[in-house]
């Protein structure tokens, strides 16, 4: 596998994470903050996360400032759902601020889809082996 396939999963697994905060965000009426360091200082009046345990639970591999970044600027639906962002958190745009929600579920189905391709593909390629 190619370098840019494995970032390639990385961010639709980013993507996907991102899409069910900003789901959660939305559900609760408050703002959503990612810290990537387990240390940090909520920001009050929102919702705050730490970025590292989410993804390991969903076993990815953990973003930096400078991985997340990569990806930001890799993946124009990361972009679309980051309101804003620096070295130590990413604030996730709500609904309303999403510029057109229904493009962006058409984009999760989609990766939805792909993913459940690839697990399904790899299931066959182990019981090939």
């Amino acid at each position: 596998m190619r370098f840019a396939e494995i970032l390639r999963e990385d961010t639709d697994t980013l993507f996907l994470v991102l899409s069910n905060l900003q789901g959660e965000a939305d559900t609760e009426g408050m703002p959503l903050i990612l810290h990537f360091n387990k240390n940090f200082t909520p920001v009050q009046g929102a919702i705050n996360k730490n970025l590292d345990e989410i993804m390991a639970n969903v076993g990815s591999v953990q973003f930096t400032y400078d991985t997340f970044n990569d990806a930001y600027e890799q993946d124009p639906r990361i972009k679309d759902l980051v309101k804003q962002f620096d070295s130590e958190k990413i604030e996730l745009k709500t609904e309303k601020e999403m510029v057109d929600p229904a493009s962006q579920a058409d984009q999760q189905k989609d990766t939805v889809g792909d993913m459940a391709s690839r697990a399904a593909q790899k299931g066959l390629d182990n019981e090939l082996s």
